[in-house]
C-alpha cells in the first residue's frame, strides 16, 4: 500500500482519531496545553494525519489550534510524533478577551463522561456546577474561560439530560416501565414470595403500584405497636405534560419514634396514578393487603388494622381507608363515631381504625380568621358588611348553601382580604 493510500485509510478510520483526541483530552489539556496557554478555549480548527507509521520519529497527528473566543487571534500548531512526544509552535500570540465575554471550548470527552457520572450518581446542576467552578485557577477566572463549565449552566443541563438518557431502559415511557418492572423481577427478592417492586403496571389509565415483600413485614411487625403512625398524602402533580393527564404520587408511610426519628417517615408503598378515584385508592391498598395474607398466610387476622391513619382531609382518602381497614362507609364510621362518643360503643367499635384528619389543614381557617379580626384597619367593617351582604344574596338566588360551600366561600373571602385589602392605615 502506497503513502497516500496509508494516509487515506487513516483518515477514514475514526476510533484512530477518537483514540487520539482522547490522548489530547487526558495528557495535552490539563498537562501542556493549560500550561502553555491557560487564558485561551483552544479548539482543534484543522488537523492533518501523517503518512509514515512505522518511523518513531515522523509525525503522527499536527492539529492548528486556535481560541474560540469570536475577538481572540491566538492561534498555534500542535505536533504528536509516533514516539508520544509533543510539542507545539505559536502562530499568533495574540490573546484578547472582552470584559465579560466568556470563552469556552466544547466540554468532551473524559470529561463530559465524568460530569455524567456525578449526575447518574444523584448530583444536582446546581452543585456539580459549583463544584467544577471552585476548580478554575485565578489567570482563568482574570481571562474569563469556562473551559471547565461551558459559558452558561445550559452545558449542564444538556449533558444532565443526556445521562437521564442514558438511564432510560427505553425511549417510550410504557416500554421503559414494563423493562424495568421485569428487571426488577430478578433483582429484588426472586426468590421470595413477593417478587420484584413494581406490582401492578397500567397503561390506561395510567397506574403503577410499588411495594416489596420487605416493606409487607415491616408493615406486619410495628403497625400494631402502641406509638405506631399511619400515615399517607398525596404530593402533587410530578408528570404532566400538554398530551396527557395529571398523574399524581400517592405516599403510605409509617413511623415509630424508637426506628425512626420524630419527623421520619419510613415509606411502605406508592403509586403513581393520573387517575384519582375512590376506587384507585381501594385497588392500591387492597394489592398490598392481598400480597400481606400471601406473605402470611397461616394467622387468623392476615392483615392487622392500624388504631389510627393520619391524612389529610381529601375524602378519597379518608373513605378507602374506612373501606380497606373496616369494610365500612362514612355513614357507618359516622355512626360508630358517635356511639364512642356518646359511652355507647360496642367492643367491635373500639377495635376498628380510626380515621384522623391533618388538623394543620383545618387550623388554616382558624388562622385566617384570627388575622382578620386582629388586622387594625378603618376597612374592616365595612369589607364584613360586604361579604355578609354578598353572602345573603347568593342564598336568596342560589337556596340554602351547603355548609361546605359556606366554608369555603368564606376561606377564600378571607384569604383575598388578608392579602389584597386589609392596609394597615388608611390609603
Amino acid at each position: 500500500e502506497n503513502g497516500s493510500d496509508a494516509k487515506e485509510s487513516i483518515r477514514k478510520e475514526e476510533p484512530l482519531f477518537k483514540i487520539l483526541r482522547l490522548h489530547l483530552n487526558l495528557q495535552l489539556g490539563p498537562l501542556h496545553l493549560k500550561k502553555y496557554n491557560s487564558a485561551c478555549g483552544l479548539c482543534i480548527c484543522t488537523r492533518y494525519f501523517g503518512t509514515n507509521i512505522s518511523k518513531s520519529t515522523a509525525l503522527l497527528l499536527k492539529c492548528i489550534l486556535k481560541c474560540s473566543g469570536p475577538s481572540c487571534k491566538f492561534k498555534c500548531n500542535l505536533n504528536i510524533l509516533n514516539n508520544g512526544y509533543c510539542f507545539a509552535i505559536t502562530l499568533n500570540r495574540t490573546i484578547f478577551h472582552p470584559v465579560n465575554e466568556r470563552v469556552a471550548r466544547p466540554i468532551r470527552g473524559s470529561l463530559r463522561r465524568t460530569i455524567m457520572e456525578k449526575f447518574k450518581a444523584g448530583g444536582s446542576v446546581y452543585r456539580i456546577h459549583a463544584q467544577y467552578d471552585e476548580q478554575r485557577t485565578s489567570s482563568e477566572r482574570q481571562a474569563y474561560n469556562y473551559d471547565l463549565i461551558g459559558k452558561s449552566k445550559k452545558v449542564f443541563k444538556k449533558i444532565k439530560s443526556e445521562a437521564v438518557a442514558e438511564t432510560l431502559l427505553a425511549p417510550d415511557v410504557t416500554l421503559g416501565i414494563l423493562q424495568l418492572h421485569d428487571k426488577l423481577l430478578e433483582e429484588i427478592n426472586s426468590e421470595g414470595i413477593i417478587k420484584g417492586a413494581l406490582q401492578i403496571v397500567q397503561c390506561r389509565p395510567f397506574c403503577v403500584v410499588v411495594f416489596t415483600e420487605a416493606s409487607i413485614r415491616l408493615y406486619d411487625a410495628i403497625v400494631n405497636c402502641p406509638e405506631s403512625v399511619l400515615s399517607w398524602d398525596a404530593t402533587g402533580g410530578i408528570i404532566k405534560n400538554s398530551s396527557a393527564k395529571q398523574c399524581l404520587y400517592y405516599e403510605l408511610t409509617i413511623s415509630h419514634p424508637n426506628i425512626v426519628n420524630e419527623d421520619s417517615l419510613v415509606p411502605l408503598t406508592f403509586i403513581l396514578s393520573e387517575c384519582q378515584t375512590l376506587f384507585t385508592v381501594i385497588q392500591w391498598l387492597s394489592t398490598f393487603k392481598d400480597c400481606h395474607r400471601k406473605v402470611f398466610p397461616n394467622k387468623k387476622d392476615a392483615f392487622p388494622k392500624p388504631a389510627i391513619i393520619l391524612s389529610d382531609r381529601a375524602q378519597v382518602f379518608l373513605q378507602a381507608a374506612l373501606r380497606v381497614s373496616n369494610n365500612e362507609s362514612y355513614q357507618n364510621f359516622l355512626a360508630r363515631s358517635y356511639r364512642i362518643v356518646t359511652n355507647a360503643a360496642t367492643s367491635d367499635d373500639l377495635t376498628k381504625t380510626n380515621i384522623h384528619a391533618c388538623l394543620s389543614h383545618f387550623m388554616m381557617t382558624i388562622d385566617e380568621e384570627e388575622e382578620l379580626n386582629e388586622a387594625n384597619s378603618p376597612f374592616k367593617i365595612e369589607l364584613q358588611a360586604v361579604y355578609y351582604e354578598c353572602l345573603e344574596a347568593s342564598i336568596r338566588n342560589d337556596g340554602n348553601l351547603s355548609s361546605s360551600e359556606k366554608i369555603k366561600g368564606a376561606r377564600q373571602w378571607l384569604s383575598y382580604i388578608n392579602q389584597r385589602c386589609i392596609p394597615t392605615i388608611p390609603i
